[in-house]
């Protein structure tokens, strides 16, 4: 109320929920002093609503009010993207965290990367509830080359195995800019990750940083995974597949100490902590490191290969 009393000739549009919140609120405005007429009460558009007709309601609006505690989620994200769309914005680095974005928020989101007017290179929509359509339309937008995102966090949204397939659009282009993507904590499992594997194209030089932490990876999975970044994509540094839920086992130790010990591979950066490689695993990717010039390192919380090292070197004493 203070804001339209402030602000001469603006409205308020409220979406019509039911006949004593109106009262309420009308009473309360003539009590500001401010005419009724300028609270607009605007209806349902039904339950099979027309989704395009739905984002163009936001044009007419010039600020979008996000209240506190309780959110806008999904219509908030949907009316920033229409915002974004007026072509004017500057914004470049956008952190939508624990915002309850959907499909419908995500596909708004994708729309503005598509548009070719958006300037934005860092987009986090970690922790949301985006599923298979909302991903398909994220890894389409930035496949398009009118996206200049270069940095895409997407982690611990679905917990729907096969619903970041549709990353795999983005690993075989060579139009996104994309240079680091996060999808940890999605449930990945071995097949989505061999059909990764299969996308995987050196055309696509920009990506360098995949991070995978906290799925579902096993050994079969890191094998392909670790054969594709040795022959088809020799050009990434960092490789996140941190955390438990992830068991690459001795085998997946044994598949990522060829990339190490090879020429041919970038990789500088790996993440293999709490990913149950054990005592063997430990010492196959210590001895790739021995015998390789370069310097890879293993970060984490707790590095493996140190602690299984420096347990047996206890053990032997």
């Amino acid at each position: 109320m203070n804001i339209l009393k402030k602000t001469q000739n603006s409205v308020l549009c409220l979406l019509k929920t039911n006949e004593i919140m109106e009262k309420n609120l009308i009473n309360e405005a003539s009590k500001k002093g401010i005419n009724s007429d300028r609270i607009v009460f605007i209806p349902y558009l039904g339950q099979n609503y027309d989704y395009e007709m739905h984002l163009q309601r936001f044009k007419l609006c010039n600020l979008f009010l996000d209240t506190f505690p309780y959110g806008g989620h999904t219509t908030a994200s949907e009316a920033l993207s229409n915002g974004l769309l007026v072509g004017k914005s500057v914004l470049k680095v956008l952190h939508l965290r624990y915002c309850n974005i959907g499909n419908n928020g995500a596909k708004a989101l994708a729309t503005v990367l598509s548009s070719g007017k958006s300037l934005l290179t860092t987009l986090v929509l970690a922790t949301n509830y985006i599923e298979y359509e909302g991903v398909f339309a994220l890894a389409t937008a930035i496949s398009s080359g009118n996206s200049q995102l270069t940095h895409l966090d997407i982690s611990y949204n679905t917990t729907t195995p096969g619903d970041m397939l549709p990353m795999t659009e983005i690993f075989s282009s060579e139009n996104s800019t994309l240079i680091e993507l996060d999808i940890g904590g999605n449930h990945i499992g071995d097949d989505e990750v061999k059909a990764f594997a299969e996308a995987f194209s050196p055309k696509n030089t920009a990506l360098t940083t995949l991070r995978m932490g906290e799925n579902r990876i096993k050994q079969e999975g890191a094998i392909a995974l670790a054969r594709a970044v040795l022959f088809k994509w020799p050009h990434l540094i960092c490789l996140d597949l941190w955390g438990d839920r992830n068991q690459i086992g001795e085998f997946g130790a044994w598949a990522f100490a060829d990339v190490i010990s090879s020429d041919n591979s970038s990789l500088t950066e790996l993440w293999v902590e709490d990913d149950v490689i054990g005592d063997s695993g430990a010492q196959i990717l210590e001895d790739a490191l021995s015998q390789n010039g370069k310097i890879v390192e293993l970060p984490g919380r707790s590095d493996n290969i140190k602690k299984y090292l420096e347990r047996n070197k206890l053990a032997q004493k």
